[in-house]
């Protein structure tokens, strides 16, 4: 039995499973064919696909979080981690 399998049934009947159960479909369903399975016929199912690729988009998965992609890093982006650390430095001060 996989996790779609088990997400259809939830569908169906919402008691059958956890509340923490699903917390990883949207990693495990790769495709847009086993996305559009789960979700398309919900309402909203279709936003919410394209949201979930929209996020992917946005993100690398690292194994177990979706992280921000790394960003170009300029002058502007040192200067305001610079000011961090030393609020930082003078607050633990």
């Amino acid at each position: 039995m996989t996790l779609l399998n088990d997400w259809l049934k939830y569908v169906d009947d919402p008691g059958l499973f956890d509340d923490h159960h699903f917390e990883s479909l949207m990693l495990v369903l790769e495709t847009r064919q086993q996305l559009n399975a789960a979700f398309a016929h919900l309402p909203g199912g279709t936003e919410f696909i394209d949201r979930i690729f929209w996020l992917r988009e946005q993100a690398a998965f690292n194994g177990t979080y979706l992280v921000a992609k790394p960003q170009k890093v300029d002058a502007e982006i040192i200067a305001l981690a610079e000011l961090y650390r030393d609020c930082v430095a003078d607050r633990l001060s």
